[in-house]
C-alpha cells in the first residue's frame, strides 16, 4: 500500500536525538522533509510565484488563494513603504543636507 505524502512525513524522524546538529540522520531527514513539502507544493515550477523560496512551508496553509491574497497584500504594503519614485517622505527625509550643484 502506498503511504501518502503526510504519512511518510510523519515517519521520518526530524527530533534530533543529540545535541545541536550533531544528529546526521535527523538533519538529514529535515532536509528530505523540506524538499517533499517544496515539490508538493508546486514551488519547483519556475511559473510558481514562490518558486525558490522555503518559507512557511512547515505551517499547515487553509488553501492557495489565502496564501497568495496574503503575499499580494504583503507586496503592496512593501510598496506603500517605499515609494518608487525617489520622493523624500516624513518618514524618510533624508541627511538633511543640502543638495549638490
Amino acid at each position: 500500500m502506498k503511504q501518502t505524502l503526510e504519512q511518510h512525513l510523519k515517519t521520518l524522524r526530524t527530533a534530533p536525538r543529540s545535541p545541536g546538529a550533531t544528529d546526521h540522520v535527523a538533519m538529514s531527514n529535515r532536509i528530505i522533509k523540506m524538499r517533499m513539502l517544496y515539490e508538493a507544493a508546486g514551488r519547483d515550477q519556475p511559473t510558481h510565484t514562490l518558486h525558490g523560496t522555503f518559507t512557511g512551508l512547515n505551517r499547515p496553509m487553509p488553501n492557495e488563494k489565502e496564501a497568495m491574497e496574503a503575499l499580494r497584500l504583503q507586496n503592496e504594503a512593501k510598496a506603500a513603504q517605499n515609494p518608487a519614485d525617489g520622493d523624500q517622505t516624513a518618514e524618510n527625509p533624508g541627511d538633511g543636507a543640502p543638495a549638490a550643484g
